[in-house]
């Protein structure tokens, strides 16, 4: 079982390559984003059959929001200046309607987003969920940097704690959880 985290604050010196000119947020947008994405987003760890990976899987990121309305998310990629807003999805029943996804899935900008919000985000759930993405991120991200640094071929295959905390992940993010 992962520990609880402790001082994320540090982790911005892991990242495999920087991100070129992060963003800034004020506190004040840093809470539009984590309540947004505590309202109608989501924060996964998505395990994915990929055949050029050694376990023939790989774990991918995504911070997601989904919304009928793309204006708003227009106005929340504009706070957010990260990811892209995707295609329109059709309605899945009739009541509802199309709808839109901001989303970012690579491993710096979710590390880096979720680093700036994780304190912001209203729900513990979600909280939670942040701090583990979080701390898979800085595992996995070492260990990349560590193959690059030993010019390696290969990564090393997820840790047994990278796979304890996608089945966390996958846990808090079942629903009637």
């Amino acid at each position: 079982m992962p520990e609880p985290l402790n001082h994320i604050e540090t982790i911005h010196a892991l990242s495999i390559k920087k991100l070129e000119n992060p963003p800034f947020y004020t506190p004040c947008e840093k809470e539009i984003i984590a309540y947004s994405i505590a309202w109608e987003g989501s924060i996964q760890l998505e395990k994915e059959e990929d055949k050029g990976y050694m376990a023939n899987f790989r774990y991918k990121p995504r911070i997601s929001l989904l919304n009928t309305e793309y204006d708003l998310l227009e106005n929340f990629y504009k706070i957010v200046k990260l990811g892209k807003i995707g295609k329109e999805k059709p309605p899945t029943s009739e009541r509802s309607k199309p709808s839109k996804t901001w989303q970012i899935n690579t491993m710096q900008e979710c590390l880096f987003l979720s680093n700036e919000i994780h304190r912001f985000i209203p729900s513990k759930r979600k909280k939670r969920i942040a701090e583990l993405l979080i701390k898979f991120l800085v595992e996995r991200i070492g260990q990349v940097r560590e193959a690059i640094e030993q010019k390696s071929r290969t990564v090393e295959p997820y840790t047994q704690n990278a796979h304890d905390i996608y089945e966390l992940i996958k846990k808090l993010n079942r629903k009637g959880r």
